[in-house]
């Protein structure tokens, strides 16, 4: 891949590279120009495993000029992790000469270096004594989000559906705890003990409903918000005075906000509770001691690649602490409902699930660094409302 690396950035589309396609290739024009209109990205590969022939789509796929393909052996443009079973795969495939075509999924990389998610179809392509092998990929890397998207609704299924009974009739209980405590609270007979009492039993049931809308945020049927035009720093500031009592006094927040942070659409309320989520996630991961920072940016387009998001202009809040840290394996499913790293009964699993429920319902997108013993860093990426617009909501 490294030539073809080379090529891609040196070699001006019109050159033609050392092993140009080749006349005796069997392929007859006719055949070339049904190949050039066809819609997927197509290769030949000879018996030496090189390319001979790729159409106008491979451009679109592996990000170079065809000419630049033709010579290059097939590997290079695979993976490297995927190289060898991708060559022995190919190798087989002729050496067993199947009458169908062969269908499997491998990671190719593009010229710049990106490796991205790909389908593979060989056939035997036979011209008079030669033999060559069609090969026909597919960038399937949205339909592997698309998958992915559709995996964490399945998992959230099972939780609706709990949800949507117990927080109706937790809600119904709740309700009249509530109401006799605030009818008790009116009672002139009581004296300061017993108002300290049913404040304290009041707290905790509005506490108790916050629980509540915690849970039917997995409930499709209840999915409601209330997004309006806000601004981040307004939001994150304001929340993080009120951590302070919460996390302890061993814990120091840091806030580094952008003076000129752009506006975002989402519902405060939510974003309130992510902040508060991220927060315990990290004083447990700090056992109790240690330091957060919570900072606020623009991410304007193409500014940070290493994000992978949809084109645009974003806000981002970030949330670092210095914590323990999590491997590869826990952070892959740390989303997941119901999954948790906590002893059992120190935690429900559903904080950073309902983290990334609630950042997917406004529209944004969240990702996460870690490393055992490195803590641990969530980035908020919200899409920027644009000033016109965020002007006009804030008049009206």
């Amino acid at each position: 891949m490294a030539q073809l690396h080379a090529l891609s950035k040196t070699a001006p589309s019109w050159i033609v590279p050392s092993r140009p396609m080749r006349n005796d290739t069997g392929l007859a024009l006719a055949e070339q120009a049904v190949l050039e209109c066809l819609p997927q990205t197509m290769l030949v590969v000879d018996d030496d495993n090189s390319i001979v022939f790729a159409n106008a789509e491979s451009a679109n796929v592996f990000g170079c000029c065809p000419r630049e393909l033709v010579g290059l052996a097939m590997t290079e443009l695979i993976a490297e992790p995927c190289q060898r079973p991708f060559a022995r795969t190919l190798t087989r495939f002729v050496e067993m000469q199947p009458a169908a075509p062969l269908c499997f999924v491998s990671h190719g990389q593009r010229g710049s270096g990106e490796e991205f998610s790909m389908e593979v179809r060989m056939g035997l392509l036979r011209k008079g004594r030669e033999q060559y092998v069609l090969i026909i990929v597919q960038d399937v890397t949205e339909l592997d989000v698309v998958k992915e998207k559709l995996r964490r609704s399945q998992s959230l299924e099972p939780l609706a559906l709990l949800t949507r009974g117990v927080a109706h009739d937790f809600n119904n209980v709740l309700t009249v705890i509530n109401g006799y405590g605030e009818l008790l609270l009116k009672n002139p007979r009581c004296d300061a003990d017993m108002t300290s009492i049913l404040r304290n039993m009041l707290l905790a049931g509005k506490h108790a409903s916050k629980l509540v809308q915690l849970l039917t945020i997995f409930n499709s049927e209840h999915k409601t918000s209330f997004p309006r035009v806000l601004d981040l720093n307004e939001v994150a500031g304001s929340t993080v005075k009120f951590l302070a009592g919460l996390l302890g006094k061993n814990i120091s927040i840091v806030s580094r906000f952008a003076p000129d942070l752009n506006c975002v659409r989402a519902d405060s309320c939510q974003l309130e509770r992510v902040i508060v989520n991220l927060a315990v996630n990290a004083r447990d991961a700090m056992e109790g001691a240690g330091q957060i920072v919570v900072e606020s940016a623009n991410v304007p387009t193409g500014s940070a690649p290493e994000l992978a998001l949809p084109p645009g202009d974003y806000v981002m809040l970030a949330f670092s602490d210095n914590g323990c840290g999590m491997d590869e394996k826990t952070r892959d499913r740390i989303f997941e409902p119901l999954f948790t790293t906590k002893k059992p009964g120190s935690g429900t699993g559903l904080g950073l699930a309902t983290v990334a429920e609630i950042i997917e319902q406004n529209g944004g997108h969240i990702r996460v660094r870690s490393a055992p013993g490195q803590g641990t860093t969530f980035k908020i990426l919200l899409p920027r409302v644009p000033h016109v617009a965020a002007a006009c909501e804030t008049d009206t």
